[in-house]
């Protein structure tokens, strides 16, 4: 299973455009229908597309119900890091679309992520 993770992300890393400072390779997961009292757990992948280390200044939930990780706030040139994104559904009904900003230090500054479902009973 790492060997097929470490073959996408080296074909992730290759096929960057160059223009593209940090590269999110999916800025939405969509969990789809849940049900309550589920633990939703996304991890978004940061490639850094440049010869320079880039800086992730702070990752901000909307939501004080979403709790976050960060595996490194400095990403080497050409290299990743993740991201991992938290929702319990406990208490939640419905469409759920949490947004996330993440603040690095590049020419975009902000960049979106969202984690989506459906909470069901």
């Amino acid at each position: 299973m790492k060997i097929i993770g470490i073959c996408i992300l080296l074909w992730s890393i290759l096929n960057l455009k160059s223009e593209d400072e940090l590269v999110i390779r999916k800025r939405a997961i969509d969990f789809g229908v849940v049900s309550a009292d589920t633990l939703l757990q996304a991890r978004y992948y940061l490639i850094n597309n440049t010869d320079s280390i880039i800086v992730i200044n702070y990752v901000n939930p909307e939501c004080s119900c979403t709790g976050y990780k960060v595996s490194n706030y400095h990403i080497e040139p050409r290299d990743s890091v993740y991201v991992d994104l938290e929702l319990n559904t406990k208490g939640k009904y419905g469409e759920q679309k949490i947004y996330t900003i993440l603040r690095a230090e590049t020419e975009t500054k902000m960049y979106k992520l969202i984690l989506k479902a459906n909470v069901k009973e």
